[in-house]
């Protein structure tokens, strides 16, 4: 979704020698840095809705933040049994799913440190 929204900006920089708008398409997301930068964005997304499970949860806002990153596993993993296709390389998809946790417990540390409660 992320990679959808950045395309029309970025696509100036991979138009040269593509003559389509699927090759443009392929030629983007083979690439490296586009591919870092939507894990980047997602990363920041987790992070940010960690932060918001932490805060609908005020009582145990850990628990509700991971409860929040494993729901986001489950739908990112129905994408991935064809639902879906990702136009992501196979090594940013699975980065993907190694970040979610890790960003959504930070976010609700955050919001526990902010609040004055111990994590």
């Amino acid at each position: 979704m992320v990679g959808y929204l950045l395309s029309p900006f970025l696509q100036h920089f991979y138009a040269l020698g593509t003559s389509t708008h699927t090759e443009l398409y392929q030629a983007m997301f083979s690439s490296v840095g586009v591919n870092m930068l939507v894990l980047l964005i997602a990363a920041g997304g987790y992070f940010l809705g960690g932060y918001l499970a932490a805060s609908l949860g005020p009582t145990r806002p850990i628990a509700h933040a991971l409860l929040s990153g494993v729901i986001c596993i489950v739908i990112g993993a129905a994408g991935y049994l064809g639902v879906v296709s990702s136009p992501l390389l196979p090594w940013a998809q699975v980065m993907g799913f190694l970040l979610t946790i890790p960003c959504v417990l930070a976010g609700a540390a955050w919001y526990s440190r902010s609040r004055g409660q111990e994590v």
